[in-house]
């Protein structure tokens, strides 16, 4: 989990200034039962599974890069994800160092 605070970091760390970014953020309620329902998984507190859901909700990043509605089915999920990241729509561009891919 990485917040869009820590874009700028991690793509000057990695040297790049373009990188694909999305942020996975189906409905609260759905988060917070996943996160009640998780077996042997060291979080569980929902407070705090809320704090860092409104984190992502309230964060000042361009709503192209947020996905509410991702089908349960994990490979229909990654094909909708592939085919974002192939249309260019989840790429962001930072100040920092050269281009890599």
């Amino acid at each position: 989990m990485l917040g869009p605070w820590y874009l700028p970091a991690l793509a000057g760390a990695a040297g790049c200034v373009r990188l694909h970014y999305i942020v996975l953020l189906p409905p609260l309620e759905q988060c917070l039962d996943r996160v009640s329902k998780r077996l042997a998984h060291g979080f569980t507190d929902l407070t705090a599974a809320e704090h860092m859901y409104r984190q992502f909700e309230d964060a000042p990043l361009d709503r192209r890069h947020v996905v509410t509605d991702l089908p349960d089915d994990a490979g229909a999920s990654a094909a909708r994800l592939r085919e974002l990241v192939d249309t260019g729509s989840l790429v962001v561009e930072t100040p920092s160092g050269p281009v890599s891919r």
